[in-house]
Formats: C-alpha cells, sequence, structure tokens
C-alpha cells in the first residue's frame, strides 16, 4: 500500500514539472485579391469608402445626440420620493375581561386542589419523611401558583398546581 501511495504522489509530481510546450502558430497568407482589397479598405480607396464615410458620421452623430441626452438628464434635479413608514404601529392584545367565578366553582376548584395535593402525598409518601413535610411542600406550590395568577383559586391556578405536581 505504501509503495502504491509513493508511486501515485511520484507521477503527479513528475507530471506538473514537465516544461509546457509554446504553440508555434503558421503565418496566414492570403490571396493577392484580398491583399489588394485590404489595402484599398485601409487607404479608402474602396468604392464603399464613401458610405462608410457616411455612416461614420451618422453614428458620430448619434453618440453626441445620446451624451447630450445623459448629460441633460443627470442635471436635472429629480425629486426624492420619500417613502412612507412601513411600520405597523404596535396594538398590545385587549386583556380578556375574568368573568367573577361563582361560589360554587371557587369551592368545586378548591376540592379539586385539595384532592390532588392529597394524591401527590399519597403517591409519593416513600420520599418524604412524613406526611407533614409533603403537605407543606404542596402547600407551598399552590401559593406559588396563586401568586403567578391572580392571587385567588381559578382554573388557571388549578391547571398550574397539576402541572408542578405532574398529578
Amino acid at each position: 500500500m505504501r509503495k502504491f501511495i509513493i508511486l501515485i504522489v511520484l507521477i503527479i509530481s513528475s507530471c506538473t514539472n514537465l516544461p509546457k510546450k509554446e504553440d508555434k502558430k503558421t503565418p496566414v497568407f492570403y490571396s493577392s485579391e484580398t491583399e489588394n482589397e485590404f489595402s484599398s479598405i485601409e487607404n479608402q480607396d474602396s468604392p464603399y469608402s464613401d458610405q462608410a464615410k457616411e455612416a461614420a458620421i451618422r453614428y458620430q452623430k448619434m453618440r453626441e445626440q445620446s451624451w447630450n441626452d445623459y448629460v441633460n438628464k443627470k442635471n436635472i434635479p429629480q425629486k426624492r420620493i420619500r417613502k412612507q413608514n412601513q411600520y405597523q404601529t404596535y396594538k398590545p392584545k385587549p386583556v380578556p375581561k375574568v368573568k367573577p367565578l361563582s361560589s360554587e366553582l371557587k369551592a368545586e376548584l378548591e376540592v379539586q386542589s385539595g384532592q390532588m395535593m392529597n394524591y401527590f402525598c399519597m403517591k409519593n409518601r416513600n420520599h418524604y419523611d412524613n406526611n407533614e413535610v409533603c403537605s407543606q411542600y404542596t402547600e407551598d406550590i399552590l401559593e406559588k401558583c396563586k401568586s403567578l395568577n391572580s392571587g385567588e383559586i381559578s382554573k388557571s391556578v388549578v391547571r398550574c398546581l397539576k402541572s408542578k405536581l405532574r398529578v
């Protein structure tokens, strides 16, 4: 394998060091008629020379006219168009009005949150030394959820409690 790699490197390096051959172009020979035609064009002796002069003058005038148009257009003060403000104004979303909960619903949510806290303590009784430590932990979580959600019991507090306790 080593010999193969060395052989490839030698071949590549030998190919890169080859001197480049210069291409020698053979001179082009034209017939005498073609040479005469070239000389007549160069000397303006051909029958087309008058047409060529007229065309050259016509194109020169066209170039001058286009240059003058360009310069005149450049000197004209252009009106600046101010872009209108494309940013949209920020409109805060209206805060939905919270309907006051009925006393029955509040009592129901209190019972539901109490059941979730009791279930959590029963499920994790092996992790806590006694039931008081667990109940204190769940009460702390309930207070945190209440503080995040307007301080009273609501459906969002129950959802928060459920997610924190992972019941």
